[in-house]
């Protein structure tokens, strides 16, 4: 954004310890880069743009309150996590942050926390190799945080809730991927492939993936997510009645 009276007034407050905050777009103008506008599947199929009456992704300049990675909001419920990886691949930005509806990622000085009714999803590509020839992208780390998880934002070490534990052998729910095909950009399908490791059987469910088509393009996008040996957890806990999970490096 451009300098402003009340901007400058703004910074100001912020570099004084004062708190700044955003909702929905006002989250994803937290960043240097912002994502302005455009679907997960269009962004996958059709890229970067710069005329915002074309279908594809579209990119801005952001507020740079928070340094740390690209922010993106309304995350799990509009399947937005393609969009956010695109526009990492294409800018060269390791991290990303997707905070779904009704929660806050609270940040303090370098420490970050979810707070709220649904989570907030890490994406690091700092490992990840891009085929741009292919058109695909492997290695991406997936972690997703639940209120009350926090985390480190330079390492991402990640402090559970305290309430927390690992699966029992008497929880594992699944034991196969969903035989249902799913729209991979579909409300809240990133957490279901997710939960559905973590609650599944490891020795028998590796991976799991789904996709979608873009129909006038004719082009389809397949997501596959699995865990890593030794590196991918899964925790829960059971609070009023409903299931909360951390999921930690599920690529």
């Amino acid at each position: 954004g451009r300098a402003t009276p009340l901007l400058d007034a703004i910074r100001t407050a912020h570099a004084a310890g004062g708190l700044v905050a955003g909702s929905s777009a006002g989250a994803a103008m937290m960043s240097d880069i912002m994502i302005e506008g455009g679907t997960s599947l269009e962004a996958t199929t059709f890229g970067v743009v710069t005329n915002p009456d074309r279908p594809g992704l579209l990119l801005g300049r952001g507020l740079g309150f928070f340094p740390w990675g690209i922010v993106d909001q309304h995350f799990l419920k509009r399947g937005r996590f393609g969009r956010l990886v695109m526009a990492m691949a294409e800018t060269g930005t390791p991290r990303g942050y997707g905070i779904d509806e009704n929660t806050a990622l609270f940040v303090d000085g370098t420490r970050g926390r979810v707070i709220g009714e649904y989570g907030a999803v890490i994406v690091d590509m700092a490992g990840a190799a891009y085929d741009r020839r292919g058109r695909t992208i492997d290695g991406i780390a997936f972690s997703y945080l639940d209120d009350g998880d926090s985390f480190d934002l330079p390492d991402h070490r990640v402090t559970p809730d305290t309430r927390k534990r690992p699966v029992l052998a008497s929880e594992i729910a699944y034991r196969a991927p969903a035989r249902s095909p799913r729209n991979v950009f579909g409300a809240y399908t990133l957490y279901d492939l997710l939960a559905r490791l973590v609650l599944g059987d490891s020795t028998a469910y590796a991976a799991d993936r789904a996709r979608a088509i873009e129909p006038k393009a004719g082009i389809a996008t397949t997501v596959e997510l699995g865990r890593v040996p030794d590196r991918s957890r899964g925790l829960i806990a059971l609070r009023d009645d409903m299931l909360r999970m951390t999921a930690l490096d599920f690529r």
